[in-house]
């Protein structure tokens, strides 16, 4: 029975105090509200008035700028009309025609008569000057003399006038405009009336109509200014001071915003209202416009300050915000007055609130509007009607409620008073079914499978049938316990007939309503509580939540009845295996632990078996079996079936595994338990880190005896040898960072020990092999310049080594080069480095472990051990260790590269200074060069050094020196090379750059010679001075990747002071030669001056000279200009037939010479077509005039059976000689008309006498010709006498 009367409620003593400010907050929130569509009124309207204002301004500016655009346009199309009128004229025409042809002072007078017609039609003119300018750009006529003959062609922007008609504005055109004045240009072309070009008619416009232009166009506005941009991009304004154009250099803004708007321009609706700002030339902010004179080719922009042009502007903003201060006010002070008008009537309600929270149950309000506050209180009355009967409704309902929570307070107590389950169970079943007065009530428990729930207690009418014949449902099955037991959640049929899963049970017909609650603990699902009723909807919400605290009660007392069972049942074994664990935790080794582990194993009243790794599977450590005495003989060695597999499938440590079942276990594995009897197992793994050691199998033939209690003696035992192999491993990694740590220690004491990198690397390898074992071993240095990767240390199955260094590449080492980054590969490795993207060469490591060597950041190699039989050799702490000594040593070894390089490199500098020394000091060539390159050889480490030199005619690098057997035999045979070859040294000869050849082995083109086969670098360097290439010094190496920048710039300046050498000893040589030749035509003309004849004198000449040219053929050929050609004055080297010979003047090599009397030197002479074949083998020819004082008396020629045997040295000299020759002959000539001469007047004398001493005519005429015939040498003389008409006297002589 309820009791209908509501208490007294009491007013709480801390009922909150509130401030009644509700008209005030709305009239603020909708103030607030208001001034945002105000607000934004506000600002459209003043940005639209900010936008007509500025509309308005650039309109103003484009109309202003507009219009004087076209009247300047306007006025250019008359000045190009004007001048097509000038251009046409047929008097200005011819005056231009005659002028561009000669200069004429009339004429230039008609053509400015004839151009002042048209240009001052009222007395004013047009333009201001104007010229004429041809074809070549030179100004032939013009009003302005002094432009007369200046040259425009050479002007960059003459070529923006010479189209066909044209108007532009130019900024200082020179060379007419050298003041920087700017002035309007306009040009036509010009014809005569015959079509003869006449050039470019080109009129100036003045600088007062361009002011006044940019005057006009700001009259209307002071504060404007306007400027012009010219057609060559210059900016022109008015001075504000000289009131004068001049052009100014614009800002940076100020030339980009104006360069970009002219670039693209906007269409003209547009491009009215659109301003530019920038900052001007001045520091102004203003606003512009720019127009472009289509005319002019030109730009006119005029601009204003940007604070005068929006002054305006300035008093909008003030205004604008006081009128939005005015409306917010006016609707502030409405807003407040509306507001309160609606408060009033909430506040009448919210007494009538408090009296009603007071007790007061027939408190009403008063509902005296119809808007929103009277449905309001309407509603409130509502609500207080409600309350009064939701009120009596509660109170039923705790009543019930407390009548479950006192019948559940019971049944818990009788569950925790005893420790038999199956009592338990049924006492519970029997007290939900009486005190909650429910049809049926069951408890299923989940079997160890987890596949079925069985029916362990009822209570019903049907309760003793079903518990008798074995009531199961599986789990998972259509049923509200499948259901349950699956997803361990609570599930109500409120009518069974219409839920899907609920399981019609015929034994229970009248169940209309059931729901099952899981018993479990944590995740697992122990069992079911199955409550069924005969009426619907007879579950809910608070039911289920009881039953549910019932169910969890069952689970503890389940738990608490199986703790009981297994420690009472166990606890004879527990102390057992309790005794035994102190054996356990005694050993030291896998083994032991093993071995103690199976001796306890053996009494155990199950079956017990060890398995351990064998191979790539598991084998039989151990098996016993108290009852039937079975061992491992009777069965498989060996189960292809890895451990961790295995592992793997156990989801929890003492799982009972029924046989029966099917197992996700190999079958393989499985048929060993099987085979033995057992029908359930329990596996527990032995674990050492995250190795698996062993797996133990606890069996039995009776699956009900293998239960989790008996199991857990079991798993505390392997538990205890988990922290043993834990706590030996922690010893057995003490020891080790122990180790680690002493061979860190002598490391560093190598460190400092060791006088080179050749006695670290043992030391390093020693601590390495004691720490880790004795497995390969290599360190591995990377050349950052070369890219290269050098092996200088490998220990492999118990030898020592190096590889030659090797490209940086794809391999582990590269890996770990090139990331910074150690690695450890322990299994699958060439699977594993496939994923990593490295290529492996040969058979791959078993075990890979490798840290790179870094000092600050900076990678200069590696360390690596592998093992190359055994996977899982290594593990983290081995990779600690190798990281930590990598660490170590990096600086040490950094520091001897260092060292090493700094003495090689002294060694080499100081080797290229002795080179120079012996240069300096030795002008003896083979020496020097044998000298250098065995020095290079014994202290650059160098296979083999040879010195090239590329032969007079640049087409062979032919050996000089060379070093070893191999170099002697290359100069034996006269070894050389073609210049510009495939070869090193023929690429060096004709490129002059340096070359080196890295790896033979990998260069495809590199041809390698048969007597040094060993070479695997090659490096090949010019000797160069200026630009001429003298020839190549080539170095070879035994080990790829030799040649370090270092090493080639010493090599380098070797190269250049074997160059020097070359040149001082050729240098040497020619000064030698020429002071030798210049003895020998000294002794040439010496001898040929003392000859008493000419035929001596040249015979000497020529005997002189075949000694001076090593034996080539030479000739004096003399003229004879009766006949005009050649004849042979003397030779030597040529058969008497060609000693013989005559040459016409022209005909030949030596013709032509004595016909242009100039010297002619043939490098080929068979391929000429002025020679003659005189001799078969002749291959060279060179010929000298003699000339004297201009006469031409011969030619020397001589001849070489080698090709362009002779140079402009030779040249020199032989001229010098056809000099000194010429004077000779001239001199022998001279003297033997002197002496004939003198023989003449002896002979006269001599006929005079004896002529005297005749005393007859006969006599006399008688030994006249007998004197005559002697004198002339003639045969027979006859002298004739007439004395008379008829008479005659003769005399003769026979």
């Amino acid at each position: 029975m309820i009791d209908q009367t509501p208490p007294t409620i009491a007013s709480s003593p801390t009922s909150p105090r509130f401030k009644n400010r509700l008209a005030r907050s709305m009239a603020l929130a909708l103030l607030l509200f208001a001034m945002i569509p105000v607000s934004i009124m506000g600002i459209v309207g003043y940005l639209q008035a900010r936008s007509l204002l500025q509309q308005q301004t650039a309109l103003q500016i484009y109309n202003i700028a507009d219009e004087q655009v076209k009247t300047l346009n306007a006025s250019m199309r008359t000045k190009g009309i004007r001048l097509d009128r000038v251009s046409s004229r047929p008097a200005f025409l011819d005056a231009a025609e005659h002028l561009a042809e000669d200069d004429s002072a009339l004429y230039r007078e008609q053509l400015l008569e004839e151009f002042d017609i048209v240009n001052r039609p009222d007395g004013k003119p047009i333009f201001d000057n104007f010229l004429l300018v041809n074809a070549e750009g030179i100004v032939y006529a013009t009003s302005n003399n002094i432009w007369e003959g200046i040259s425009l062609a050479e002007s960059l922007d003459y070529s923006l006038l010479r189209d066909e008609n044209t108007s532009v504005g130019l900024y200082n055109l020179s060379p007419i405009m050298m003041s920087e004045q700017f002035a309007f240009y306009t040009s036509k072309s010009l014809r005569s009336e015959t079509g003869k070009d006449l050039g470019v008619l080109i009129a100036l416009t003045s600088r007062d109509e361009i002011r006044n232009f940019l005057n006009e166009t700001t009259f209307s506005n002071p504060s404007a200014s306007a400027y012009l941009i010219s057609t060559n991009g210059i900016y022109i304004g008015i001075d504000p001071y000289t009131k004068q154009l001049a052009a100014f250099e614009p800002s940076q803004e100020q030339k980009s915003i104006i360069r970009t708007y002219s670039e693209t321009p906007a269409p003209i609706e547009d491009d009215i209202y659109n301003l530019l700002q920038f900052e001007n030339n001045l520091d102004t902010v203003v606003v512009a416009q720019a127009h472009h004179i289509d005319s002019l080719s030109s730009d006119v922009v005029l601009e204003v300050p940007r604070e005068i042009a929006f002054g305006q502007l300035g008093n909008l903003a003030p205004f604008s915000f006081f009128l939005l201060v005015s409306t917010l006010l006016v609707m502030g002070t409405v807003l407040f007055f509306a507001s309160n008008r609606i408060v009033k009537p909430l506040r009448e309600l919210s007494k009538t609130a408090r009296r009603f929270a007071g007790g007061d149950w027939q408190a009403r309000s008063s509902v005296q509007r119809n808007d929103e506050v009277g449905e309001l209180e309407h509603s409130f009355n509502q609500m207080a009607t409600e309350l009064s009967s939701l009120y009596s409704s509660l109170k039923d309902q705790v009543d019930e409620q407390t009548e479950y929570v006192r019948t559940a307070a019971e049944v818990a107590q009788n569950i925790v008073s005893t420790f038999d389950l199956d009592e338990l169970l049924e006492k519970t079943a029997r007290l939900i079914v009486e005190r909650f007065n429910y049809y049926h009530a069951g408890i299923f428990m989940v079997d160890n499978t987890g596949k079925t729930a069985l029916l362990r207690a009822a209570y019903g009418p049907s309760a003793e049938q079903m518990l008798a014949r074995g009531h199961r449902l599986d789990v998972g099955s259509a049923s509200i316990v499948g259901w349950v037991s699956e997803n361990n959640q609570p599930r109500a049929a409120s009518d069974v007939g219409e839920d899907p899963v609920h399981f019609r049970n015929e034994l229970l017909p009248d169940t209309r309503a059931e729901v099952g609650i899981p018993i479990s603990s944590g995740d697992t699902v122990l069992g079911v509580l199955d409550v069924q009723s005969t009426g619907p909807e007879d579950f809910d919400e608070a039911t289920i939540s009881v039953l549910g605290a019932l169910a969890n009660q069952i689970a503890t007392a389940i738990q608490n009845v199986s703790l009981f069972e297994s420690s009472d049942v166990n606890l004879h074994e527990l102390n057992r295996l309790y005794r035994a664990s102190r054996d356990i935790a005694q050993e030291k080794t896998i083994d032991g632990i093993l071995q103690t582990t199976s001796q306890i194993l053996k009494d155990s009243p199950f079956i017990a078996a060890i398995f351990t790794p064998k191979g790539k599977g598991v084998g039989i450590f151990s098996l016993s079996d108290s009852k039937n005495g079975k061992t491992q003989a009777n069965l498989a060695e060996f189960i292809d079936v890895p451990l961790a597999k295995l592992a793997n499938h156990i989801k929890i440590e003492g799982e009972i595994i029924d046989l029966s079942t099917k197992t996700p276990f190999p079958k393989a594995f499985i048929d060993i338990p099987r085979g033995i009897g057992c029908q359930a197992i329990s596996l527990l793994p032995i674990k050492n880190g995250e190795f698996f050691e062993a797996l133990v199998m606890i069996g039995t033939h009776n699956k009900e005896h293998l239960t989790e209690a008996a199991m857990q003696p079991y798993v505390n035992l392997i538990e205890m040898i988990a922290v043993t192999l834990d706590r030996n491993q922690a010893s057995k990694t003490t020891e080790r960072r122990l180790s680690e740590l002493e061979a860190v220690s002598i490391t560093n004491q190598a460190i400092a020990a060791a006088k080179d990198l050749s006695s670290l690397y043992p030391a390093l390898h020693e601590q390495v092999r004691q720490v880790l074992g004795d497995y390969p071993f290599i360190v591995a240095l990377y050349d950052e310049v070369s890219n290269t990767v050098d092996i200088p240390y490998v220990y492999e199955n118990g030898e020592v080594g190096s590889i030659t260094p090797f490209p940086l590449g794809e391999g582990l080492t590269s890996i770990i080069i090139r990331t910074g980054q150690p690695l450890m590969i322990v299994e699958d490795t060439e699977k594993r480095s496939a994923a990593l993207g490295a290529k492996l060469v040969g058979a791959p490591a078993k075990s890979w472990l490798g840290s790179p060597l870094q000092v600050q950041g900076k990678v200069i190699g590696a360390i690596i051990v592998q093992d190359l039989e055994n996977e899982h050799s290594f593990d983290e702490n081995a990779l600690r260790f190798i990281n930590t000594l990598a660490a170590q040593v990096s600086g040490a070894i950094l520091n001897a590269q260092l060292l090493e390089e700094s003495n090689q490199r002294a060694i080499q500098l100081e080797s290229a200074a002795e080179i120079a020394r012996d240069i300096s000091g030795s002008l003896h060539l083979d020496e020097l060069l044998n000298n250098a390159v065995s020095m290079i050889r014994e202290r650059f480490n160098i296979y083999h050094a040879s010195v090239f030199l590329v032969d007079p005619f640049g087409e062979y690098a032919i050996i000089r020196e060379s070093t070893g057997e191999a170099g002697a035999q290359l100069k034996r045979n006269g070894h050389k090379l073609g210049v510009g070859s495939k070869s090193i040294v023929g690429y060096v000869s004709s490129r002059g750059e340096t070359l080196v050849i890295e790896d033979t082995d990998k260069d495809a083109p590199y041809y390698a010679t048969p007597l040094l086969p060993e070479t695997r670098a090659e490096a090949a360097l010019p000797l160069k001075v200026g630009e001429r290439i003298l020839g190549v010094l080539d170095v070879q190496s035994l080990e790829p990747y030799t040649f370090s920048k270092e090493l080639l710039q010493t090599l380098d300046i070797i190269a250049d002071q074997l160059a020097v050498a070359v040149i001082n000893t050729e240098l040497f040589a020619e000064t030698q030669e020429h002071l030798s030749q210049h003895r020998l035509l000294h002794h040439i003309t010496t001898s040929a001056a003392s000859g008493t004849t000419i035929e001596e004198a040249l015979r000497s000449a020529v005997q002189g000279l075949q000694v001076s040219l090593g034996g080539d053929r030479v000739a004096i050929l003399l003229v004879d200009k009766a006949q005009e050609n050649l004849f042979v004055g003397a030779a030597i080297g040529y058969s008497e037939e060609d000693e013989k010979m005559i040459v016409p003047i022209g005909s030949g090599v030596t013709g032509w010479v004595a016909r242009n009397q100039k010297l002619l030197r043939i490098d080929d002479a068979p391929s000429d077509p002025r020679y003659l074949a005189v001799s078969a083998n002749t291959r060279s020819e060179l010929a000298i005039p003699l000339i004297f004082r201009k006469e031409l008396l011969g030619v020397l020629n001589v001849e070489s059976e080698q090709s362009a045997a002779y140079n402009e040295s030779d040249e020199e000299m032989l001229g010098t000689l056809a000099g000194s020759l010429a004077a000779i002959i001239a001199n022998a000539r001279l003297l033997q008309q002197v002496r004939r001469q003198a023989d003449r007047e002896r002979m006269l004398r001599e006929i005079t006498g004896k002529i005297r001493r005749s005393t007859n005519v006969q006599t006399i005429l008688a030994t006249t010709a007998t004197e005559i015939s002697k004198a002339v040498g003639a045969q027979h003389a006859q002298i004739k006498v007439a004395v008379g008409e008829d008479s005659e006297i003769e005399s003769e002589n026979e």
